[in-house]
């Protein structure tokens, strides 16, 4: 559907800066839902908001709250802190108006969860609620490259994995959990499956926990297919999480340096002597509750002024700066004593997908369509034969050494995504490919070892910028003429 250029316009300096589970364009809870509105936490404005501009928020008796500052709430990303530390589950930002925090629903069956409302950008508190599938497996018979590998099972106490002969015959490891209540609910079983070192997981109460590896190929699809009873997923949730170390010893440029370490009440930061020798401000948690899952540890970090974090469950939270060089590789990798780690940025934004490539095999309508491919100096494109049989368009530069080089060089084509490989034949190369037309077209990034993609305008762009694409697209005395985004030409 075609939308208005003043709504798209806005649209498109909104959604490049959010998460990537971010619903631009649309509420969440809302009339639509076959189980009425979820139930309203909390509600924030900006300075002097008059809450009584809205009368169903009285009605309801809804707790009010007006920020201190304007900039303490002048994006979707403040909005999804202020309710995640109001204990909501999802949020609704409208620009000017209400940061609405709201509950989740108690069923699955509760949809639509999202609805379209132009004015506003949604999205859950944390970015894993949205990664469990209900009533879906993963990795079935249903998949065009066949089951996947399973790693372990789990069950509880006293459960008969042989009433299930194909454990045994295909020799699968098992392991019944200590008590019940260690194996009751999804969650249990991703965290399982984390520590086997599975890529996904497959769970139903009562009977078994799945845990399994991930396919080499993206083409081996559906990764999921329905079944009653049972809840799939990643092992690690966030599309911008990793089941890896980050700014590690392994980087060219060292260790990224760290801002804080948080613990739980229990942990003996001692224990590292590095922490004590760095002069690294600690801090304990009042509960172990607050640092149970990297999405807490992510938030710590993201307050204390740290760009990324590496979360061990039991042990360390680490806050670290960014590098200031973007060559600075491999930013992530998995080591042999830190299986459980997950690690990431503490904003994950859209703008800059490390470890990734863009538009690939993986996604629901295919291969992003290839505008341009541009090769640093000396660089050889006869060696990758699919550019000249597919007859796309190249170019060696100079400079071509940085993610940001290769979104500079994509802007001055059609593109509106880009990909950066700086290994690519000890020189570089960078990749412009065309948006997808169609919002339901994802994922939109898949992993691909030291490459690094995202959209190719990514921070707000400026008024001459928008007033020369509106001469562009002709819009003058035509309000209501439908263009694409900005980040889609």
């Amino acid at each position: 559907m075609a939308l208005p250029l003043r709504l798209l316009l806005g649209a498109s300096l909104m959604a490049t800066a959010f998460a990537t589970c971010f619903q631009v364009g649309h509420d969440v809870g809302g009339g639509a839902n076959t189980c009425g509105y979820a139930t309203e936490v909390k509600v924030f404005g900006e300075p002097g908001y008059d809450f009584g501009a809205h009368s169903w928020i009285a009605s309801k008796g809804i707790s009010t709250q007006a920020v201190p500052k304007l900039e303490n709430l002048d994006s979707a990303d403040d909005c999804m802190m202020l309710c995640a530390e109001a204990g909501a589950d999802y949020f609704s930002f409208k620009m000017h108006d209400v940061c609405v925090c709201k509950k989740g629903y108690a069923e699955s069956t509760c949809t639509p969860l999202y609805q379209i409302d132009l004015t506003r950008t949604s999205g859950p508190t944390s970015c894993a609620l949205e990664c469990f599938h209900s009533e879906h497996d993963v990795g079935g018979s249903a998949n065009s490259c066949g089951y996947a590998k399973e790693v372990k099972i789990f069950a509880q106490p006293g459960y008969s994995f042989s009433a299930h002969s194909w454990i045994a015959s295909k020799n699968i490891p098992t392991e019944h959990a200590a008590t019940a209540t260690e194996l009751d609910t999804a969650s249990d079983c991703q965290m399982l499956c984390l520590k086997s070192e599975a890529d996904v997981f497959a769970f139903e109460l009562g009977r078994l926990c799945v845990c399994k590896s991930g396919y080499e190929k993206s083409m081996c699809m559906p990764l999921y297919q329905a079944k009653a009873n049972t809840t799939a997923g990643p092992t690690v949730c966030s599309p911008c999480f990793k089941n890896k170390d980050v700014g590690g010893s392994f980087s060219g440029c060292g260790y990224q340096t760290e801002v804080k370490i948080f613990g739980g009440p229990d942990v003996n930061f001692s224990s590292h002597s590095w922490i004590a020798s760095k002069g690294i401000s600690t801090e304990k948690t009042s509960t172990p509750e607050e640092l149970d899952t990297a999405s807490e540890c992510q938030m710590l970090c993201l307050k204390s002024g740290a760009d990324f974090f590496a979360f061990e469950l039991g042990d360390l939270c680490v806050c670290k700066k960014a590098y200031t060089n973007t060559a600075c590789l491999p930013l992530y990798k998995p080591t042999s004593d830190d299986a459980t780690k997950i690690s990431g940025p503490t904003k994950c934004d859209s703008c800059l997908m490390m470890d990734s490539d863009t538009a690939g095999g993986a996604n629901a309508c295919g291969y992003g369509k290839e505008v341009k491919v541009f090769g640093g100096s000396g660089y050889d494109f006869s060696k990758s034969s699919w550019i000249a049989a597919k007859g796309i368009e190249t170019e060696e530069v100079a400079g071509l050494s940085t993610a940001e080089h290769c979104r500079h060089f994509c802007a001055t084509t059609k593109a509106g995504l880009f990909v950066f490989a700086p290994k690519s034949q000890g020189i570089g190369r960078c990749i412009c490919k065309e948006a997808y037309a169609h919002p339901m077209c994802f994922p939109v990034y898949q992993d691909s070892m030291d490459d690094v993609s995202g959209p190719v305008l990514c921070e707000g762009s400026t008024c001459g910028k928008l007033k020369e694409y509106y001469r562009e697209q002709k819009c003058c005395g035509m309000p209501d003429k439908k263009v694409k985004l900005m980040s889609q030409r």
